[in-house]
């Protein structure tokens, strides 16, 4: 049977490192501060509309539609379920 590999001689990994002092500690943002409006796509009424239009009446994919205004395939399926549960547009 192995031992558990130590770090300093007669203590385990657990305790070693249990009381060294934290020189550095960091936390990495994992949410952006600010967003670009660049990066923010404002589909107007008429747009909403036609993209909708597009996925029942014609069978265009989403992701096709997305593509042309830009914005995350998931934001056309979910203006596609709005518009089926409730038969207006967003």
């Amino acid at each position: 049977m192995r031992r558990p590999r130590t770090l300093s001689p007669g203590f385990p990994r657990s305790q070693a490192n249990q009381h060294a002092p934290v020189k550095d500690c960091r936390v990495p943002k994992l949410f952006r501060q600010e967003t670009s409006p660049q990066l923010m796509v404002k589909l107007t009424d008429k747009k909403i509309e036609w993209a909708v239009e597009q996925v029942i009446n014609k069978g265009e994919s989403t992701e096709m539609v997305a593509a042309i205004y830009g914005v995350y395939r998931k934001r056309i399926q979910q203006l596609v379920k709005y518009y089926m549960e409730t038969g207006a547009y967003a």
